[in-house]
C-alpha cells in the first residue's frame, strides 16, 4: 500500500531498496534528535515512521537507522564546534577579560556520527552486494 503512493520504493520489481535505507535513515535521524529538546516531535515521528516502514523492507536497509542516527549526532557535533577544553591552571589574563570553557567535546561528536554513517553505508552495499541484488535499479535495453 505504501508502494503506490512512493513508486520508487517498489523494490519487489525493480530491484530498486535504497529508498528503504533512506526511509529507515529518516527514522533514525527522528531517534537521534529525540534525545535533544525536539523529542516531543521527533520522538512520535519516529514510532509513526517504524509503523509505516517495518513490513516494506529487509534487513540491510534496518542499517539506515544507524545512519540516521550518526547523521544527527554528526549535526550535534557540528553545532558544538566551538569546545575548548578548560585548562588545570587558572586562567592569567587581563582583568575584565571574558574567557569560557568546557562544554560538549563536538569535534569528537562529529566525528563518531560521521564515522557511523559511513559504515552504515558500507555495510548496506556489501550486504546488497554479497546478496547478489543491486541497490540501484538498472535500464534494461528495449529492443524493437
Amino acid at each position: 500500500m505504501l508502494s503506490r503512493y512512493l513508486p520508487l520504493m517498489d523494490g519487489g520489481v525493480t530491484g530498486r531498496r535504497w529508498p528503504w535505507f533512506v526511509a529507515w535513515a529518516a527514522v533514525g535521524a527522528c531517534i537521534g534528535l529525540s534525545l535533544s529538546a525536539l523529542a516531543l516531535v521527533t520522538l512520535p515521528l519516529a514510532v509513526i515512521l517504524t509503523v509505516a516502514f517495518r513490513r516494506r523492507s529487509r534487513r540491510r536497509e534496518l542499517l539506515g537507522v544507524v545512519a540516521g542516527v550518526g547523521i544527527a549526532v554528526a549535526l550535534f557535533g557540528s553545532l558544538h564546534a566551538n569546545y575548548q577544553a578548560c585548562s588545570s591552571t587558572r586562567f592569567l589574563g587581563h582583568a575584565g577579560a571574558v574567557y569560557s570553557c568546557g562544554g560538549v567535546d563536538g569535534p569528537r561528536w562529529l566525528i563518531v556520527g560521521i564515522a557511523a554513517a559511513i559504515a552504515a553505508l558500507v555495510g548496506y552495499w556489501y550486504m546488497a552486494h554479497r546478496a547478489g541484488g543491486s541497490t540501484m535499479a538498472h535500464a534494461t535495453p528495449i529492443h524493437d
